[in-house]
């Protein structure tokens, strides 16, 4: 199934119960090492010359079950969290952090996760919104969000116009998801500007 995807290189966690299984796949412009993988996450750095430092990422497939997925939060909360470098969570949560993440269904269920939005709190995590419909999974009359990214300070340091596209459905009750990484340009600093007022006169100018 993998190799029907155009890239270079693969990593993947088979499905296992209520986990789906996750995959990686990447080209050769980048390196991936895989630092330590669960049935819920994959956790690794990425390398490439077009970043600065390195990136920490942890691709999620949280459990539906709130017993396993209690057990996600606290697995994250012991992994090193990126010595300073940009960090992204990003993938299915099946959680949500706000009310309004959530319509339809039974009204008596709001839904919200309180140990997921403790582990966002405790890391001090942003959540990088998202551009499209507001719903990333639907199952007859609900519909809610539980995809999303998440990423920590140096992240929004160094890749400030990031953006979050939620794509069309694809044979799926989830809608991809889609980041947009745009890298901070970094300027030398004390790099003078420097002008010839001969240039003017040159046909080439």
């Amino acid at each position: 199934m993998i190799g029907r995807f155009d890239f270079s290189n693969s990593y993947r966690v088979e499905a296992r119960g209520f986990s789906g299984g996750i995959w990686i796949l990447w080209n050769d412009d980048i390196w991936v090492d895989i630092l330590t993988i669960s049935n819920q996450f994959i956790y690794c750095v990425v390398s490439s010359a077009a970043y600065l430092t390195p990136l920490f990422v942890i691709v999620v497939y949280a459990s539906p079950s709130i017993s396993y997925r209690r057990l996600l939060w606290t697995n994250l909360e012991r992994l090193n969290s990126g010595n300073g470098c940009p960090w992204l969570l990003g993938g299915d949560f099946n959680a949500i952090l706000r009310p309004d993440e959530r319509i339809g269904g039974a009204m008596n269920r709001v839904g919200t996760s309180n140990s997921f939005i403790d582990f966002v709190d405790g890391f001090g995590l942003s959540d990088l919104g998202f551009n499209g419909l507001s719903f990333t999974w639907s199952r007859g009359s609900l519909k809610q969000r539980l995809d999303r990214c998440l990423v920590n300070t140096c992240w929004l340091t160094e890749f400030s116009d990031s953006a979050v596209f939620h794509l069309d459905h694809l044979g799926s009750d989830h809608r991809p998801i889609f980041l947009l990484m745009k890298p901070k340009i970094h300027v030398p600093k004390n790099q003078t500007f420097r002008f010839l007022f001969a240039w003017r006169q040159h046909p080439g100018f």
